[in-house]
């Protein structure tokens, strides 16, 4: 008899055993778009017990319950990031809307049996919110539309701004980029949600075997899950084998022709004015035709000259290489005046045994040092009115500097002193019982009075901390040495003083 009682009751525990409450599976969404909705799913089997409660956490903290005994059953709690729809919400489907990065976390769903037993089940998982990029496709930089074989490509991918970083990766006629070929970047974050900015780099050696139909296609794909897709490529053209050499001729040329150097530094304007004030300094050095057209130009072409120095802001420039050729003109002058008086010298010039001078010498000598003299006079005249322009011109700037220099002082003396004067008329008055008094009656005095007045809370009521704290910002920043005791007057008379100063 006690036997078959024992196998009725291991029948009975093992049955109870086996119709347990138990968790079916929890579906939690891997990653969300940020502005989307998200469903919460718990599937349950209850097994022939009753349904106490369901209850949904995110990372600790309880925000959704369903309780079927309560009217209404379901009912939510706030947590930030967490937006519960009650009308797309039950015991098995929980529905969030409009997701932020602050809804990213772990999600545990909680499934409880009714008494006597309450039986608890609970599973969890996590949910990644997605902020996709805002800038289009990927950004290809750093590229030339043509390369020859022997070139280094060198090329950046970019991608902005996401969160989690988007995953980049490179392709050469389609096929992935080498591992050796890569610049990996760390990603910038930038902004209060922490968005983050992708960047790959991909430097080769161009060879023979990158162009295909002599093309060669740069693709870079940016990826983020199953949630984002896109891509941009290039198309590079490679040099034809004619053109080749063309190209390299004329790099040779550029590399080795020093006299080309100080063009390449000029503008178009600058060439003009250098082009047609060579007619006038240097008319010998034109061609034929350039003369023949300068004989025959208008005077009016002087004032175009002028007035193309101008629009190119290049005056003074103009000035200093006028200067430059007229004095290397007026040196060649004068050495060619002085070859010929010379030369002139030693024809008048008739030695007898002595090494004595003719008398007739004596006049031809006073001639040609009156054509020397003459000749010198000529040049001074001539160039030193630029030479007296341009020590002018530095004589301004110096004087400028100097006068900046001295409004720059005066300004800051000045500010020491309106401060000075003002630390004298702020204080607080004790016998009134810490009431702020203003006696700066200056314009400039009023401004430093009402800075420090904006500086003061606007709440009567301070902690202790807080007024500890307002006491040392006095202190440090209005100049104004005032007791914890008389923190909290003197914040009831700071909006009197801003009204005073505003109407003044």
């Amino acid at each position: 008899m006690w036997h078959w009682m024992e196998i009725a009751l291991i029948f009975l525990i093992f049955q109870d055993y086996t119709q347990s409450l138990r968790l079916v599976e929890v579906r939690i969404p891997n990653y969300v778009v940020k502005g989307s909705s998200a469903q919460l799913e718990c599937l349950y089997d209850l097994d022939g017990e009753s349904l106490y409660s369901v209850k949904w956490y995110k990372d600790g903290n309880e925000f959704y319950r369903y309780v079927p005994r309560d009217m209404p059953p379901a009912q939510t709690f706030l947590l930030p990031g967490v937006l519960v729809e009650l009308h797309n919400s039950s015991d098995a489907i929980v529905t969030l809307r409009n997701v932020n990065l602050q809804s990213a976390g772990r999600f545990r769903c909680e499934v409880s049996g009714e008494a006597p037993s309450f039986q608890t089940v609970t599973e969890h998982g996590d949910m990644v919110v997605v902020s996709l990029p805002d800038q289009g496709p990927p950004k290809i930089t750093g590229g030339r539309p043509r390369y020859q074989i022997g070139d280094w490509v060198r090329i950046n991918c970019t991608v902005g701004r996401s969160k989690p970083a988007v995953e980049l990766s490179w392709f050469v006629n389609g096929d992935p980029a080498e591992p050796r070929a890569l610049r990996k970047f760390p990603s910038v974050i930038s902004g209060r949600e922490g968005l983050e900015t992708s960047i790959l780099g991909l430097q080769f050696r161009v060879e023979q075997h990158h162009f295909r139909n002599g093309d060669m296609k740069l693709k870079c794909v940016a990826s983020l899950s199953t949630l984002y897709w896109r891509s941009n490529e290039e198309s590079v053209e490679g040099d034809r084998p004619q053109k080749a050499p063309v190209l390299e001729s004329r790099e040779t040329v550029y590399a080795s022709n020093s006299r080309a150097d100080p063009v390449q530094g000029m503008s178009l304007r600058e060439i003009f004015v250098t082009k047609i004030l060579s007619f006038f300094i240097q008319p010998n050095a034109a061609s034929k035709t350039d003369s023949h057209l300068m004989a025959h130009a208008p005077s009016l072409l002087l004032l175009l000259v002028v007035a193309t120095a101008i629009a190119s802001g290049c005056v003074e420039e103009l000035y200093m290489w006028l200067q430059d050729n007229i004095i290397e003109q007026q040196e060649k002058r004068q050495e060619e005046q002085r070859r010929k008086l010379s030369f002139e010298n030693e024809k008048g010039y008739t030695k007898r045994e002595g090494g004595e001078l003719m008398p007739i010498q004596q006049p031809e000598k006073r001639i040609i040092s009156s054509k020397i003299n003459h000749v010198i006079s000529t040049e001074y005249e001539a160039v030193m009115p630029l030479l007296q322009w341009r020590l002018h011109r530095q004589q301004q700037r110096q004087q400028k500097q100097l006068k900046f220099q001295q409004q720059q002082l005066h300004q800051l003396q000045q500010q020491k002193q309106q401060v000075q004067i003002c630390r004298q008329h702020w204080h607080v008055n004790e016998l009134n019982e810490g009431v702020v008094e203003r006696k700066c009656k200056r314009a400039y005095e009023l401004k430093f009075v009402n800075l420090c007045a904006e500086m003061l809370p606007v709440l009567t009521a301070m902690t202790a901390s807080s007024v500890a704290t307002y006491a040392t910002v006095a202190d440090v920043h209005c100049d104004a040495v005032i007791a914890e005791s008389d923190v909290v007057p003197a914040v009831a008379a700071a909006l009197p003083i801003k009204r005073l100063l505003a109407v003044r």
